[in-house]
């Protein structure tokens, strides 16, 4: 799909207001695309990527406006939460949701520890995971210079890819565990990956849903 035709993205717009129940804001993200939120709430609603994807996938006929959602919100009683699902299916009594995230969940840890590892050793050299379990792992994120870190994780994607869990939030990880004792399946993409790669992607979530 040509995400850059107007008529595309005005199908798109069109499916987003008609998924949203609430009223809705126009804004862009980080990568300049288009963005929706929810007035008056503080999570954003569902991002451009997430719709794309999400038209794609109904486009190849992977998942279809049936079985498939934007933003699905599931309670965790018990912590009182709230987790928004970015794309969730729910068929033949199997639930799988799509996450896809963006540099903005990495860890502190990860990003101070890739930080001092360029420091150190240049930008040339793979950066070794010395974070996990780490007895000094809270780390303040104003002392992260976040541009140098993005800018090595977008020179190293297939090593982002390969590291994705260990580079989470420890919130998304744990909220991963919660889901899966729920009986939720988990796939997770970063944002360059839908960008750069979006048949691969559709590819891996159609394995993933029959497998």
């Amino acid at each position: 799909m040509n995400y850059r035709n107007p008529q595309e993205r005005e199908q798109i717009n069109s499916l987003l207001y008609g998924v949203m129940r609430s009223q809705v804001i126009r804004d862009k993200n980080e990568d300049g695309l288009h963005t929706w939120r929810i007035k008056g709430a503080h999570f954003e609603a569902a991002k451009g990527l997430e719709v794309m994807f999400y038209t794609e996938l109904i486009k190849q006929h992977i998942i279809s406006e049936e079985t498939a959602q934007l933003d699905m919100q599931v309670e965790h009683r018990r912590a009182r939460k709230v987790y928004h699902l970015d794309i969730s299916v729910e068929k033949e009594n199997q639930k799988f949701d799509i996450e896809i995230d963006g540099f903005e969940h990495l860890r502190a840890d990860a990003m101070n520890s890739i930080q001092r590892q360029i420091e150190e050793n240049g930008e040339d050299q793979m950066i070794e995971i010395d974070w996990m379990d780490h007895e000094r792992s809270f780390v303040r994120y104003d002392q992260i210079d976040k541009q140098v870190v993005y800018k090595w994780c977008n020179g190293h994607p297939n090593w982002c890819i390969r590291f994705h869990e260990e580079l989470l939030w420890p919130h998304d990880i744990s909220r991963n565990i919660w889901l899966i004792d729920n009986g939720w399946r988990i796939i997770r993409f970063w944002n360059f990956e839908i960008k750069n790669e979006m048949e691969r992607c559709v590819d891996d979530v159609k394995s993933f849903i029959k497998g």
